[in-house]
């Protein structure tokens, strides 16, 4: 579900039967078989895969070797992660816990944040249309913008002086409590809390 980024009923039924060239070829589930995906494997689900053979063509498989139902793979990731000691989401409660679809939502943003573009936000996740993919890239964007500002943005000597100047002082007393720091006539005083 986070390698691949898939929905728990596709996670289901995903098998060896998908994957062609190290990639999956996966037709969704919630578009009726209408929306294909593309994924290619990442090592490290290449790598889990190898480690637990299945004797059936579904990856993740009962003892027989059958895939899950959507709802069976629901209830054996929930049993497997509260195994773990790891809170799970329960419907109807409030408090915060974990789940499948939450794989999906962190494998979307990172994928966002590492610069993933709407259309490959679409195909990696079988959306269709703008809306889940600005989802991901509004965020992402946001955060890669203010990184890019932080870096056009010139020391502040500059708006009070010659930039090559050195008209800036900084100066701590001795108990570290506070930084007392000019620029001409400007004085910025800042307390630290430990």
């Amino acid at each position: 579900m986070f390698y691949v980024g898939v929905r728990r009923g596709d996670a289901a039924r995903l098998g060896k039967q998908h994957i062609r060239n190290n990639i999956v070829h996966l037709m969704t589930e919630k578009s009726q078989g209408k929306m294909p995906i593309y994924v290619p494997v990442h090592p490290v689900l290449a790598v889990s895969i190898a480690a637990c053979p299945s004797p059936g063509l579904a990856i993740i498989c009962k003892d027989d070797g059958t895939h899950y139902t959507k709802e069976g793979f629901g209830n054996y990731f929930r049993e497997a992660v509260e195994a773990a000691g790891i809170p799970v989401t329960k419907k109807g409660s409030k408090e915060k816990g974990y789940s499948g679809h939450g794989l999906r939502k962190a494998s979307a943003t990172i994928a966002a944040e590492s610069g993933a573009t709407e259309a490959e936000l679409n195909a990696m996740f079988g959306w269709s249309g703008h809306q889940m993919a600005q989802l991901y890239t509004k965020n992402a964007d946001r955060k890669r913008l203010a990184a890019r500002a932080m870096q056009k943005w010139t020391h502040p000597t500059r708006w009070w002086g010659n930039s090559n100047s050195h008209i800036c002082n900084s100066k701590r007393n001795a108990s570290r409590t506070e930084v007392v720091t000019t620029c001409r006539k400007v004085v910025i005083l800042k307390r630290k809390f430990q």
